[in-house]
C-alpha cells in the first residue's frame, strides 16, 4: 500500500506537434513536459479527475478503467516527461504511451 513511483524520460521530436500522452495508473498521477506541471490539463475521465487540492490526476478502481489521455503542443527539439505515479491499494500499475501526431 502507499507506494510511489517517478518516471523520467527525454525524447527528440524531429518536427513540431501535438504529444498524445496516455497513462493507465492505480491510482494517481503527476506530470510534467519540460519541468512544466501539467496535470491540471489532463481532462477527467470515467473514473478519474484533477484534484486541486493534492495536485494529483485522482483515478480509482482497475488502470484500465478510464485511462488519463491528453494532448499537449510541442516544438521540434528535445523533451523531458516526468510522471509520479501514487498507488493506494494492494496493486501499483503504471503504463504509458506518448505519440507525436502532426
Amino acid at each position: 500500500m502507499n507506494k510511489d513511483i517517478f518516471v523520467t524520460k527525454s525524447f527528440i521530436t524531429p518536427t513540431a506537434g501535438n504529444l498524445e500522452v496516455t497513462v493507465r495508473i492505480d491510482n494517481d498521477l503527476r506530470i510534467w513536459i519540460d519541468g512544466a506541471p501539467i496535470t491540471s490539463l489532463v481532462p477527467a475521465s470515467a473514473n478519474g479527475a484533477y484534484d486541486a487540492t493534492s495536485d494529483f490526476w485522482k483515478h480509482e478502481n482497475c488502470a484500465d478503467f478510464g485511462p488519463a489521455t491528453y494532448t499537449i503542443a510541442v516544438s521540434a527539439g528535445p523533451h523531458t516527461i516526468s510522471l509520479q505515479g501514487h498507488d493506494r491499494g494492494a496493486v501499483g500499475y503504471l503504463d504509458m504511451q506518448v505519440v507525436l501526431k502532426p
